[in-house]
């Protein structure tokens, strides 16, 4: 996170006042992508024309702080044409999320994406995402995922959520 999200997640305040979809365990990167595809095209839709920032996430890893950076929706998309560019896109440290949001920060999305074989009991590559927005977009969102991804998605509020996870 950056200082503004941060602030944001402590006082509760947007994004942070809701809830937030996410997955209960790791799905297989090409679920992971199919997911984040279907997210992300609900997401242009509404903000395209929106500037985009990403953060490296250590929110989970140590509760590092660190300054957002423009990128564009036309990255994102190169990022997700394939499994192998999705997994090249990862951080490389444990629990160090990308994330993604615009200015007014109406959602953040979170992406990890595992080390290939980083676990016994997830042979391959792996990852989660989380969706932090209002119940509006997030039901479309819900809606629009794949059944694969289906049964391991919980809504939890988000500021416990991120309170419970942090590392820092």
């Amino acid at each position: 996170m950056d200082e503004i999200l941060e602030n944001s997640w402590k006082n509760r305040t947007k994004p942070f006042d809701n809830e937030s979809l996410c997955l209960n365990d790791l799905v297989r990167i090409s679920d992971l992508r199919q997911s984040i595809l279907a997210i992300f095209e609900i997401l242009q839709i509404r903000y395209g024309n929106e500037e985009l920032f990403v953060n490296d996430d250590w929110h989970e890893h140590d509760g590092f702080i660190t300054p957002s950076r423009k990128t564009s929706w036309q990255l994102i998309e190169e990022t997700l044409k394939s499994d192998k560019s999705l997994y090249e896109s990862r951080h490389g440290d444990f629990c160090v999320y990308n994330l993604l949001f615009t200015r007014n920060r109406d959602f953040v999305l979170r992406i990890y994406v595992s080390d290939e074989d980083d676990d016994t009991e997830y042979p391959g590559i792996w990852g989660e995402f989380t969706v932090t927005s209002a119940p509006e977009l997030l039901k479309e969102i819900f809606d629009s995922l794949p059944k694969a991804v289906l049964e391991k998605i919980e809504y939890k509020n988000s500021h416990e959520m991120f309170s419970k996870s942090y590392a820092g």
